[in-house]
């Protein structure tokens, strides 16, 4: 909050212990062909410039497994003369400074033979759609009952297609990393990473290392909780916000290339421009959706059909994973395609899959209940599914009523006026709502605590903070889990010497690591009462076994019978433990998810069909609260990213070479103060005893529902349908084209 915090690319000599030299990316400017020639002589003899290193020079790399699917795990950079998209990195230029580097970049000749037309659009891609049975985590096919067979014999159906345009994220840090080659053989990367682990291995993989630095060493520290350094030391930095792109990126890789070739520390800087091609974005989709109902709204049947894009990555954005699982409904298919585009490597991004699939689900409703002629609340309060729809499995905890009930209730929802209402300004007035839905997880995570002779408490454990507030909500939690005050608690991110942590990836890190933690405060407590149950001068001697807690200082049984912890502690000297999280995600007795509705209030413009989004509330099923001011940071700025999801977060291509046409910040909008209004965020329901840390992740849902809240207050406002992602001037016209000049909303009154 006192913006101290230091991004790699603020890391100086006297943080790093060395002064790195600069490596900046030559791109190439066409999406396919080959690379003849690579002129690099003017560059080599501007000052500084130490190295210019293309896929002649270049180390040779060898094969990746990318558990994340991303880009290195398909193709590695710098191996090859084949151009497979725009903005594919084809030269490193290394100088002892920003200046000469850049100066470097700029002299760098290009000899390309260009190839055809790349593809980079679905439209033009019909003959690369191939039918899949998985769409990266979720699946591609999936059925339940006769649906042909419920559509035909529904009272009310409709049919609609929905497009998503490609969407970049563009955090506060364009990136850098810092590589150096250690004496003993080994290096040492300096990054902000998501998934330490996972990109330590990829590392460890693509430069030849041990057992140790690849799979079998991943495994160990998943399986064994193993602790061992390994030869690649990846120092995990502060990062200045994520939401999926920080994931196995190419960076990790060029800049111990670089580092390699010169025989010197190198720091890798990605511009703003190089982040759109050098970093995941979120991918282009298209979605046929039929939905039939009955007369009184029950859902009977869901069919989707999504077409994905995929580009130069193993990562399928995930569609079809998620809209059979908010709503019950009697049947429901799902077919997928996926077509691989002349592009980059698509990858995680805030609500993967479900921030389409659920705008294309809402929208669908809204279509259900206007044929109806229901309230949109209504017609999913009537559809709110009890039990998971699929699996039948009983919720762990669901408060999506809850969440229905508040939203409705700030914004006014039973007493608002009739959509199309002209304001007094002459704008018209719509309102609109949507659900939100993403899955609970939990994964593997290993954490060691110590609690020491004095009473205080040490976590270490392999954690990344993207600027979350995960490092600030883990503290309170241990201080909760121990009974002892933050002052006292002591969380280290060990991450080059830590066993397997969950990474910072699905709303799952605080959750899944606090497991980890909570099962070693856990350990400790039981050795702590078995050794005070064997001793005469214990409060403890001769209890009957039963499990202990830490509580205010002390440890307590279920009797009553307590002790201080600092005498049992003064008594048996320092206590550790390594606790181990699994994975609970898809084998659990119960369904996990959190949940929420979403409320927009908006005026339009007659005229010109200029948006203001006047109020947006969302209220969120999440369980309890762990840190208020970091909840509310959490939701709000998700809400934001969605309301930039829906009306201006465009990414726009050049289909004749392929290559992102506003990759800058001065034309890659994105919200500013100015574009959000009245903003609220809301936190209903409460875990049961079941779930011992009593909360659930909450940034990823709070996305989910923003898109389709928005559309559907436009669709009130004006009659018109919005079918398409970002709400461009473009689709707010073709939304309202075709109504008849008393429709929209009779605004000639």
């Amino acid at each position: 909050m006192r913006g101290r915090a230091l991004f790699v690319d603020d890391l100086r000599d006297s943080d790093l212990g060395f002064v790195p030299l600069i490596a900046l990316a030559v791109t190439t400017p066409v999406g396919s062909g080959t690379v003849r020639a690579i002129r690099s002589a003017d560059a080599l003899a501007i000052p500084g410039v130490r190295a210019v290193i293309t896929h002649e020079n270049a180390p040779r790399l060898r094969k990746v497994i990318s558990l994340s699917m991303s880009e290195p795990g398909t193709r590695l950079p710098l191996q090859s003369a084949r151009i497979d998209y725009a903005g594919q990195i084809v030269a490193l230029v290394i100088a002892d400074t920003l200046q000469a580097a850049r100066d470097g970049v700029a002299s760098v000749g290009l000899e390309i033979d260009a190839g055809s037309a790349p593809v980079v659009i679905l439209a033009d891609a019909k003959a690369r759609l191939k039918s899949v049975k998985r769409a990266g985590i979720g699946p591609g096919r999936s059925r339940k009952g006769d649906a042909d067979a419920a559509l035909a014999g529904a009272a009310v159906t409709t049919d609609d297609t929905f497009h998503n345009a490609a969407h970049h994220q563009n955090p506060i840090e364009p990136g850098a990393v810092v590589a150096r080659w250690d004496p003993d053989g080994g290096v040492t990367v300096h990054a902000a990473v998501q998934w330490h682990h996972v990109d330590t291995m990829m590392i460890g993989q693509a430069f030849g290392f041990g057992w140790s630095d690849g799979l079998p060493g991943f495994l160990n520290r998943v399986l064994r909780k193993n602790r061992s350094e390994g030869k690649v030391r990846l120092n995990n930095h502060f990062s200045g916000g994520a939401f999926g792109r920080n994931i196995s990126y190419q960076a990790l890789l060029l800049a111990p290339m670089a580092a390699k070739v010169v025989g010197a520390p190198v720091k890798f800087i990605h511009t703003r421009r190089d982040t759109f091609s050098l970093m995941s974005h979120r991918s282009e989709a298209r979605q046929r959706l039929r939905l039939g109902g009955a007369a009184d709204g029950r859902l009977a049947a869901i069919v989707l059909e999504p077409d994905i894009a995929k580009g130069a990555a193993a990562f399928v954005e995930p569609v079809g994973e998620m809209p059979m699982q908010l709503y019950a409904h009697k049947t429901h298919r799902l077919t997928s395609q996926v077509a691989s585009l002349d592009l980059p490597g698509a990858g995680w991004m805030r609500g993967p899959g479900v921030a389409y699939a659920i705008f294309a689900l809402e929208q669908g409703m809204d279509r259900l209940a206007a044929e109806l002629r229901m309230d949109p609340l209504d017609i999913r309060l009537i559809n709110h599914a009890d039990v998971h729809p699929v699996s039948t499995k009983p919720w762990e905890a669901k408060a999506l009523r809850e969440a229905y009930d508040a939203g409705a209730a700030a914004i006014g929802w039973r007493d608002r006026p009739k959509g199309g209402t002209m304001r007094p300004d002459g704008r018209l007035t719509g309102y609109g709502m949507a659900s939100a839905i993403d899955l609970g997880r939990q994964f593997p995570a290993t954490a060691h605590v110590t609690l020491t002779a004095d009473a205080r408490v040490d976590v270490s454990l392999a954690v990344s903070e993207m600027g979350q507030g995960l490092l600030t909500g883990l503290t309170g939690l241990i201080s909760e889990m121990t009974g002892l005050p933050t002052d006292r608690v002591e969380l280290r991110r060990s991450a080059t010497t830590e066993s397997y942590a969950a990474g910072s990836i699905g709303s799952t890190g605080t959750y899944s690591n606090a497991a980890a933690i909570l099962d070693a405060v856990q350990r400790i407590t039981a050795g702590l009462l078995v050794k005070a149950r064997k001793d005469r001068a214990s409060p403890f001697y001769g209890r009957p076994s039963g499990l202990a807690r830490l509580m205010s200082d002390h440890l307590v049984l279920g009797d009553g019978t307590r002790a201080p912890l600092a005498d049992l502690l003064a008594r048996y000297g320092a206590q550790s433990a390594s606790g181990r999280a699994g994975l609970t995600f898809g084998a659990s007795a119960k369904a996990k998810a959190s949940f929420g509705a979403v409320f927009c209030e908006m005026a339009v413009d007659a005229v010109t069909l200029d948006i203001e989004v006047v109020r947006l509330i969302g209220a969120y099923d999440c369980g309890r609260v762990l840190q208020p001011a970091i909840a509310q940071a959490q939701l709000r700025g998700a809400m934001i990213m969605g309301l930039g999801q829906a009306l201006m977060e465009e990414t726009r291509l050049d289909r004749r070479t392929g290559a992102w046409t506003n990759a800058e910040l001065g034309e890659a909008l994105i919200p500013t103060q100015a574009d959000v209004g009245h903003l609220e965020a809301i936190t209903v329901g409460a875990l049961s005893g079941a779930n011992p840390l009593n909360f659930k992740g909450i940034a990823e849902t709070a996305i989910v529902g923003v898109a389709p809240a928005i559309a559907s207050a436009f669709a009130d406002a004006t009659g018109g349908q919005i079918r398409s992602l970002p709400m461009t001037h473009k689709e707010r016209l073709r939304a309202v084209r075709d109504l008849e000049p008393t429709t929209l909303k009779e605004s000639a009154e």
